[in-house]
């Protein structure tokens, strides 16, 4: 019952979204609540890609969004939680693999790591977004938007690479919850 109060909530944050009439909960106030999607039951299921659904544009090489949907339409799956980029790694310093990233890039560092400015929106990271959720809303497949990873924050060597940590931005944004 945990978990399918955590999928419902989250689902329902996608609402705004999809519009109102797009997602509806029946039963919502008994032990049974059933999540619908544009009038049909929906077991809320899907393969997790992280966040490359929106890391890399549509065509890259490194991503195939047209595989994963396929896939999703494939075998039934009529949800995807994935995450908006709040981070890079390190196999996103090889430039051919065409990173996008939320934040406009001012600089790298020595390693090659991205320096944004958290103040200014990157065009094409955003652009990418809108076309993922028009080819998930044209497969009818729900995009559950997560804003962070909370295993970022609880990881002090995965944290280190936020975008929110010191290094990583030039608006002097570093002071992240260690918890």
């Amino acid at each position: 019952m945990r978990m399918l109060t955590s999928l419902v909530v989250c689902c329902v944050l996608c609402l705004p979204l999809l519009g109102a009439e797009d997602i509806t909960i029946q039963n919502a106030n008994t032990d049974n609540p059933t999540l619908y999607y544009k009038g049909k039951p929906m077991l809320a299921t899907g393969p997790i890609s992280e966040d490359r659904v929106f890391m890399y544009a549509i065509g890259s090489k490194f991503f195939d969004h047209k595989a994963w949907f396929d896939y999703m339409e494939k075998y039934g799956f009529g949800f995807g939680r994935v995450y908006a980029a709040h981070t890079w790694s390190q196999n996103q310093r090889d430039k051919n693999t065409m990173p996008l990233h939320p934040f406009e890039i001012v600089r790298y560092t020595q390693e090659g790591d991205p320096v944004v400015d958290l103040l200014k929106a990157d065009k094409e990271y955003w652009a990418n977004f809108a076309r993922v959720l028009d080819e998930a809303e044209k497969r009818n497949i729900v995009i559950c938007i997560q804003l962070y990873q909370r295993w970022y924050w609880g990881n002090a060597s995965a944290r280190s690479r936020l975008f929110f940590g010191r290094r990583y931005n030039v608006n002097d944004i570093h002071e992240i919850d260690p918890r």
